[in-house]
């Protein structure tokens, strides 16, 4: 429920003939339910372990928690792919995308749908964020930084002995 996948389908509800595809993928208690009354534009992939294909074919990353993000995988993986965030402003969300997202006010179908036309709509917009997700992850969240990080504190650690 704090991932707020309801919210999702309204909005896709909302942007049914704009063009605009959903993919969900991945699995919970609340599947059965969300599935019902879905619009056509929806598509439910299953759990996988392996994101890419799928992240592949988006050009937006949909994040629409409402509860429980920190710093949300999911969205850092589809920054390494140049999809853009598209977050609600939970949590450290609005952070996590700073200068590489839009931030849509939580729970708010009407405001994500908003997003994802402006997407659409402006792609000079959806071609810099997505330079700029990319960009973003490639400074902030790559294994070569966190290993970089990793060697300064054992570096740190070795001085003190």
């Amino acid at each position: 429920a704090v991932k707020d996948h309801a919210t999702v389908i309204e909005s896709a509800r909302l942007c049914e003939g704009e063009g605009i595809y959903f993919l969900i993928v991945g699995t919970g208690s609340l599947e059965d339910a969300l599935r019902e009354n879905t619009p056509q534009c929806v598509r439910f992939c299953g759990f996988t372990d392996d994101i890419a294909p799928y992240m592949s074919l988006c050009r937006a990353n949909i994040n629409a928690s409402r509860g429980t993000e920190t710093s949300n995988l999911a969205v850092i993986e589809g920054m390494s792919m140049g999809a853009v965030p598209v977050v609600s402003d939970y949590g450290s969300n609005p952070a996590l995308v700073k200068d590489c997202g839009l931030v849509f006010e939580a729970g708010n179908s009407t405001a994500l749908r908003d997003a994802l036309l402006r997407l659409k709509n402006e792609q000079d917009l959806a071609a810099a964020l997505s330079a700029a997700a990319r960009d973003a992850f490639l400074r902030e969240y790559s294994a070569e930084r966190f290993a970089r990080e990793i060697d300064e504190v054992y570096e740190n650690a070795l001085r003190f002995q």
